[in-house]
């Protein structure tokens, strides 16, 4: 027959026992945070994006990021995501966006009121999903009233989801950068312009 544990043995049990799930709920919380951290709110988690490369300048000119990158098709172009033309498909909503000198954790680092030639600037999106099927958007990039880009971003199914492209001005750039955003069915989401100043 087992003795009965002392009073000194039982609150040793307790404390151990304790611990042990105490550090097992912060283990849990801990992988939690981590593994929502940076994901669309209504996707599932993925890692922090690795940049693709861009199809339509040099690396150094643009590039294409989103919240999956490992699902983009193939040199970083949504393209393959893209609806057919049907005047059923729900429009995708435009949320947020931003000119932006560097995007942190997914998100604008900061807004632009101007620009400055040879600068780098982030067109950062947040867009609504929901159609049930991934979607796209193009962005057109103009400057000076003359084209000079334009991206296809796929949008995935999700309530927020973060996309962003970037370009860099030339040095001879005057005028205004602007951006057009449409969906898949020719929708426009938004017109931005950021004006460009020289630095004097």
């Amino acid at each position: 027959m087992r003795p009965a544990p002392t009073r000194l043995g039982a609150w040793l049990l307790v404390a151990l026992t304790s611990g042990g799930m105490l550090a097992a709920c912060e283990r849990t919380s801990d992988s939690g945070a981590r593994a929502s951290a940076g994901a669309p709110a209504s996707s599932a988690s993925v890692g922090a994006p690795s940049p693709p490369a861009s199809s339509a300048a040099t690396a150094d000119e643009l590039e294409t990021v989103d919240d999956e990158p490992e699902i983009v098709e193939s040199e970083g172009d949504g393209r393959g995501a893209c609806e057919p033309a049907d005047p059923g498909a729900k429009p995708v909503q435009l949320l947020r966006f931003a000119f932006a000198s560097a995007v942190e954790r997914k998100d604008p680092r900061d807004r632009l009121s101007i620009a400055r030639p040879g600068q780098r600037i982030y067109s950062h999106l947040t867009l609504r999903n929901r159609s049930g099927r991934e979607r796209c958007v193009t962005i057109e990039l103009s400057v000076g009233n003359a084209r000079r880009t334009t991206l296809v971003q796929k949008v995935g199914r999700s309530w927020s989801w973060r996309t962003w492209v970037y370009n860099t001005l030339r040095d001879d750039d005057r005028g205004e950068l602007e951006a057009v955003i449409r969906d898949d069915q020719g929708n426009e989401l938004a017109r931005r312009e950021l004006v460009i100043v020289p630095e004097r």
